[in-house]
């Protein structure tokens, strides 16, 4: 140990005297040192030895530095895990929202898109009165003519407008009806995606 030198805060910690105290002993020459090649204080244990008794080892003062800063990594890995899963909570909140927003939006959507479908099917029903009873009075209005024997131009005209008006009504009826299964495949697709996202939540959050 003659040969071993330490420094100032190692000889408070062997002799159990504060830092002051060296540094004061030191100063005062009670206790001789030296400088090392960074300008620091060092002193001969046995140096040290003859002012202070030695009451602990540099086995015990390394083993506590060692729990120390092995209990300061632990705390620091502990803050990091904290701030992790801190982080982790506002992400899954923000997607909670978002998941909220896109549903709310997706009823709304799909509100709209019934609404739409119940008019088309009022429309539709409507052209397909009023085709059924244009229609009948084409049918009548033929019957009538052609009992009299008496088909002149202007009726002529009136039964060619009238078929026209059906061709008219036929086209527009086809058009509802395509419209129509449109927006019920949009309804469709949105359950379907509702469905598979209220599945994916329930699996990421239980």
């Amino acid at each position: 140990m003659s040969n071993t030198k330490v420094s100032v805060r190692q000889a408070a910690k062997l002799t159990g005297k504060s830092r002051e105290t060296i540094n004061t002993a030191t100063n005062d020459g009670i206790i001789s040192c030296t400088l090392n090649e960074r300008g620091h204080k060092v002193i001969d244990i046995a140096e040290l030895q003859r002012v202070y008794p030695i009451v602990h080892t540099m086995e015990e003062i390394e083993q506590s530095e060692a729990v120390k800063s092995d209990s300061k990594l632990t705390v620091n890995q502990s803050s990091e895990a904290q701030a992790e899963l801190a982080m982790l909570r506002e992400r899954a909140d923000r997607l909670t929202k978002e998941n909220e927003l896109l549903l709310s939006e997706r009823r709304r959507e799909r509100s709209q898109l019934e609404s739409e479908i119940e008019n088309l099917r009022e429309t539709l029903e409507r052209s397909q009165q009023q085709q059924k009873q244009t229609m009948l009075l084409l049918t009548d209005q033929r019957e009538r003519e052609e009992g009299r024997g008496q088909i002149q131009n202007e009726q002529d005209r009136k039964l060619d407008s009238m078929e026209e008006k059906m061709k008219e009504l036929r086209l527009l009826n086809k058009r509802i009806l395509k419209r129509y299964k449109a927006q019920q495949e949009k309804v469709d697709l949105l359950e379907r995606q509702q469905l598979k996202s209220a599945s994916f939540w329930e699996r990421l959050f239980g």
